[in-house]
């Protein structure tokens, strides 16, 4: 009784898409005592009768289309998994962030913004701009998670200005934990010249 239940339930849907009307007749009328019967007899005349039949876009027999396309099948044996990826047009924030989903990931500040490109399979999150690969990060695991890298932001603060010491210490921490009376006047100098390196 539940087969019989499932099978209206089956072909009410396809009565609703309207698309397989040939699946449909197959299972009209029908029972099966077990799931497997009914796999089995769907299998049967799928083989025997549906691919024989005359394709009402082609004109042509599915069997007869299938023989013609075998030579031009790619073997799909020893290679990896199909990747799926997703892509997106963001925009660089002026923190130098861009937005997929609900994670935040760095870009280099002069691409504050513009437009980019955002490319992630399950490893790995790649913004692109006008095509060339800006930055690769690890894909987020979770929600709401940031992934920064430090040297997105190097000089953001300069400007034409001289940077404050509170501006070099973002920079440069390990620099700074220097004694300024015994800092070596080349380190002010690169400065000058746009960052010590």
């Amino acid at each position: 009784m539940a087969i019989i239940y499932a099978v209206k339930r089956y072909t009410s849907f396809f009565e609703l898409t309207d698309k397989q009307k040939y699946v449909k007749r197959f299972l009209r009328g029908k029972a099966f005592e077990s799931l497997e019967r009914l796999y089995q007899s769907f299998a049967n005349w799928i083989a025997k009768v549906a691919v024989n039949r005359i394709h009402g876009t082609t004109s042509r027999k599915p069997v007869e289309m299938i023989a013609e396309e075998q030579g031009l099948l790619i073997s799909h044996k020893g290679k990896g998994r199909y990747h799926i990826q997703h892509r997106a047009v963001r925009h660089v924030a002026r923190d130098c962030m861009v937005t997929f989903e609900t994670d935040r990931y760095s870009g280099p500040r002069r691409f504050a913004g513009k437009p980019v490109e955002v490319q992630t399979n399950h490893e790995h999150m790649l913004i692109h701009y006008q095509d060339p690969l800006v930055v690769s990060h690890p894909r987020c695991q979770g929600e709401y998670q940031n992934q920064i890298k430090k040297e997105h932001y190097f000089g953001i603060f300069y400007g034409k200005d001289i940077p404050s010491v509170a501006m070099l210490h973002f920079d440069h921490g390990s620099l700074i934990q220097q004694d300024p009376q015994v800092r070596d006047l080349a380190f002010y100098q690169e400065l000058m010249e746009g960052g010590a390196h």
